[in-house]
């Protein structure tokens, strides 16, 4: 389905394998996608991808993913003595009069899917082939290793066509890059040794690959020189120029597609802390095999490619801007996704390796940041549940505490629990366990101990891929963590049972003489301070909520009737905040005049988690669920927590959004709280498509936290897959 949405079709968006902390970004003009990998950002390279013209055999025109000059690099190796021959007779030049220029703003269009993104100028269309399908489950006692294998090949594949039915001779066309990594240099695979598949390399690292017949490839300073040599056809294999292509004729009178693999491949371990090697070592042994397989088995991606798209499609509720955001975020979460294997054995073996799920924090490359795991659960559970479980076990295993709290101004000497850090590590360094690489003691804002918030993420997590795979004996397993889980939950709220009230009132003791933070950390108090406040009471409240349902599945009834009674005093509690428009604020009990939109993002775990009683309008906690669609309808006003152009505000007391945590919101709105109104939606989604697509903000393709709409900070990020809840509405469960 065509998506009508964008104003202009010059942003970038991250085309990347499963897995494999790899992008081949695309769409910003200028040198300002390629090939990266392991990077927080785009690789800033050239791309070049252009046509022959039908109208004169001199003319090339390309897509403007370059500057559209040839390389000065050869100036470097000539003197600057003036009796020195001409530069043209030191270059393997082109064909005096060929020509390349970059197609008209006017001549190009694009049409972006969950896992295409095509294209258009003239008679030229360029199609990226996403992976966008399930992951089986590597830790299953037989995994499936050809499903693996598919799933984990590190390659994005293209589709470049030639509409040539107009033109009775061969067109040439070219695809190609220049690479930016400084340590090695672009290499050709030849077909006679690499199984009839031609190659343009960097190294080890990337690549492109097309079957060898008909594809040939060159370097040199500029693209002419290689699509038309005036030296002659012998001097493809000169290696000192910076642009490489592969290159053919599309023939006469047809339209004709040429199929590419663009791949990646990090050899060795790749970690610090713990050592791991990636994943897909186990299957490909390079670039070669990389390129040979998903070559190979294109067809077999283009089939994924289908069912991927039909999620989009077959939601027939979704409008343009809606489609067009679940697209980009999907890209996004993948270009940060990396699956390793803990261990060094040897390649192609699992000897002794250990299957370890990881999406790094976009442009931050913090690794399995937990408060961007519990809102990338919905899709992971959508898409591989036990990635999320992989994840879990790691925080349980290596990466939880316990530990004392205190009162604002007191001494850390009362009883806490345990809880597990804000991330695992950072830039491929796995931290000790038991500490994240974010957070620092003595702090009351940025970087500060997560405690309170993280404890509740791991809580409402466990419940929710409990609930979605119906893995009940690895839950039962963790029956007496859970049961921890709630004893700190308890004492945070208070160490007197009998003053307790619901919400958080102590800090940990890793925070020193500090106080904790959320996870909306560069925000001010109405949503940045933990203690106290509505956001995380009501995400404690849904915790609570979720642990008497487990309790009682474990036969636990004391500590389900616990879990019940907390759940009973927060929802109390927040209820008796709101004042008589019906605003309650951001941070309770303290006298905040803040208000925020997220107060009612909690309320989405026990709609996803199978207790949608707690949440219903006539169910046991009815008249929270009344006070937050009031709270809703009192914010979401011109001036409180909308923006002029319709988008939402999180907090009345910052321009400062994040846009993963609106589509959350959202959500719950429509589905939980029923607030369906469908003008305001619209006008909701376009603002905060538009955001995505203004000048300041598409170079980092999609970001999520926004100051008034541009891009300060969350950037090239994954976060944003809470959209995919979207696809659940109306019916579509």
């Amino acid at each position: 389905m065509a998506n009508t949405l964008p104003t202009h079709p010059f942003f970038n968006v991250q085309h990347s394998p499963i897995g494999a902390f790899a992008s081949f970004t695309l769409g910003q003009k200028g040198p300002n996608g390629g090939l990266g990998i392991q990077q927080g950002k785009p690789a800033d390279e050239p791309v070049y991808i252009g046509l022959e013209s039908r109208d004169d055999a001199n003319r090339f025109d390309a897509l403007p993913f370059y500057d559209g000059r040839t390389s000065d690099e050869a100036e470097r190796y000539v003197s600057e003595n003036n009796l020195s021959p001409k530069m043209d007779d030191h270059m393997l030049g082109g064909i005096p009069g060929v020509e390349t220029y970059l197609f008209d703003d006017e001549q190009i269009s694009r049409n972006l899917t969950a896992a295409r993104d095509t294209w258009t100028a003239g008679d030229l269309t360029f199609r990226i082939i996403t992976p966008v399908f399930a992951v089986p489950d590597a830790e299953a006692e037989s995994p499936d290793h050809d499903a693996l294998r598919l799933a984990t090949c590190p390659a994005v594949l293209v589709e470049l066509e030639v509409d040539n039915t107009a033109c009775d001779r061969a067109r040439r066309f070219f695809f190609g890059f220049s690479g930016s990594d400084p340590y090695s240099a672009l290499r050709q695979i030849e077909p006679e040794d690499n199984e009839g598949i031609r190659g343009l390399v960097q190294g080890q690292i990337k690549g492109l690959f097309a079957e060898g017949q008909g594809i040939h490839g060159g370097r040199a300073f500029g693209i002419e020189p290689i699509i038309r040599p005036w030296r002659g056809e012998g001097n493809d294999r000169f290696g000192l120029g910076p642009v490489g292509l592969l290159f053919g004729d599309a023939p006469a009178g047809k339209k004709t597609t040429f199929r590419f693999a663009v791949c990646f491949y990090s050899p060795g371990v790749v970690t610090t802390g713990q050592d791991a090697v990636y994943f897909y070592t186990r299957y490909f042994d390079g670039l070669e095999s990389v390129g040979r397989y998903a070559l190979e088995h294109f067809d077999d991606y283009l089939a994924k490619a289908d069912a991927a798209d039909a999620m989009l499609d077959d939601a027939a509720h979704l409008n343009d801007a809606q489609r067009f955001q679940i697209a980009h975020t999907i890209h996004s979460y993948y270009g940060s996704t990396e699956f390793l294997d803990l261990g060094t054995a040897p390649p192609l073996t699992h000897d002794g390796r250990t299957p370890c799920w990881v999406v790094n924090e976009g442009e931050y490359r913090m690794m399995n940041t937990f408060d961007l795991t519990v809102d990338m659960l919905f899709y992971e559970l959508r898409m591989n549940p036990w990635t999320s479980r992989n994840v879990l076990d790691r925080f349980i295993d290596r990466y939880s505490y316990t530990d004392q709290l205190h009162f604002p101004g007191g001494s850390n000497d009362h009883p806490g629990g345990v809880s597990f850090t804000h991330d695992q590590g950072v830039t491929n360094h796995f931290t000790a366990a038991g500490y994240s690489s974010y957070e620092v003691t003595g702090l009351r804002g940025c970087f500060s101990y997560m405690t309170c918030e993280q404890l509740v993420n791991f809580i409402c997590c466990v419940a929710a891929y409990d609930h979605a795979t119906g893995d009940h004996a690895w839950t039962a397993k963790h029956a007496g963590l859970l049961g921890d889980c709630l004893d700190s939950l308890l004492n945070r709220d208070h160490p007197d049972a009998a003053q307790r009230n619901g919400v958080m009132g102590l800090d940990s003791s890793r925070t020193g003489n500090g106080s904790e933070i959320t996870t909306y950390d560069s925000l001010d108090a109405s949503l940045g301070q933990a203690r106290n406040n509505v956001y995380l009471a009501v995400k404690s409240w849904a915790g609570c909520v979720l642990l008497a349902k487990l309790f009682e599945r474990f036969g636990q009834s004391d500590k389900a009737a616990l879990a019940g009674e907390q759940a009973e005093r927060t929802a109390a509690t927040i209820v008796s905040q709101a004042d008589t428009d019906g605003l309650i604020p951001a941070v309770i009990v303290e006298g905040s005049v803040a208000h925020i939109i997220p107060a009612i993002e909690g309320l989405v775990f026990p709609f996803v988690a199978g207790a949608r009683e707690a949440v219903a309008s006539d169910g046991p906690y009815a008249e929270l669920i009344a006070a937050l669609g009031k709270h809703l309808d009192a914010v979401l006003r011109p001036g409180v927590c909308l923006f002029e152009d319709g988008g939402w505000k999180l907090s009345n007391t910052s321009i400062n959004s994040w846009l993963s945590k609106i589509y959350l919101c959202q959500f719950v709105a429509r589905e939980v709280l029923g607030h369906h109104d469908a003008q305001a939606s619209q006008a909701a989604d376009e603002a905060h498509a538009g955001w995505l697509l203004r000048p300041e903000n598409t170079y980092w393709a999609w970001s999520d936290q926004m100051h008034a709409g541009v891009a300060k900070g969350s950037k090239y990020y994954p976060r944003g897959v809470t959209s995919a809840l979207w696809l659940d509405e109306a019916g579509n469960a």
